[in-house]
């Protein structure tokens, strides 16, 4: 390997290491982000009473979990699902902090988030189902896991100017568009009951452009 290979190389992991340690699931940015997630509005979509069982699908360090668990009464539950142990040990840290009781944290498998079955009111999936590679069994698990008329919502974001990009060529930069999901999820025997192609700007960019598909379990 040349010596310009060699430091593009160390360059490019340096960048990798810096995006990690600003991830703005960490807890220390959660106020920046309540300021473009609009957590109210994804809550009423999802159509959650206080005593309902929720799944938050790629929970990463607990953002949306403790949202959740904040709305929900002792009498209502929040699964929350990642397949990477340190996030999971992390919100685990957090729960104890914060004495939170309406928590189970479940470290998933890439094709199944281990879900109990029929027991759940809503999942979410938001900015993570881009990432996984088995969909349809995923998919499959978490039709499984939902009540009749339980809802998933899946929240994603994609630049503006990939939206009309092959899904191969979304995915290999992080990003996929509402109509590969809601063929996936249609494949799956959901019943789409809302489509949002524009539900505002992740991390307030003006080319990241957040999009939002609820579906059914009939």
């Amino acid at each position: 390997m040349s010596r310009t290979n060699s430091f593009q190389l160390v360059f490019i992991t340096f960048l990798m290491v810096c995006n990690l340690g600003y991830s703005q699931y960490k807890k220390q940015y959660w106020e920046s982000r309540d300021k473009w997630q609009k957590v109210p509005e994804l809550i009423k979509l999802m159509k959650i009473k206080k005593d309902m069982n929720v799944a938050d699908i790629g929970c990463h360090e607990g953002y949306m979990t403790i949202h959740l668990s904040n709305y929900l009464n002792n009498k209502g539950r929040v699964y929350a699902v990642d397949v990477v142990k340190s996030r999971i040990d992390q919100l685990k840290k957090l729960l104890k902090e914060e004495k939170k009781t309406n928590v189970t944290p479940i470290i998933g498998k890439y094709d199944d988030p281990l879900l109990p079955k029929n027991t759940l009111d809503a999942v979410i999936i938001m900015d993570t189902y881009h990432e996984i590679d088995a969909n349809k069994k995923v998919l499959k698990k978490v039709y499984q896991s939902l009540k009749k008329g339980g809802r998933l919502l899946i929240l994603e974001e994609i630049k503006t100017y990939r939206i009309k990009n092959t899904r191969e060529s979304q995915r290999s930069r992080h990003d996929i568009a509402l109509r590969y999901v809601k063929k996936d999820l249609l494949e799956a025997g959901f019943t789409i009951e809302k489509e949002i192609p524009d539900f505002g700007r992740w991390e307030e960019k003006e080319e990241e452009q957040m999009w939002i598909l609820v579906a059914v379990k009939k």
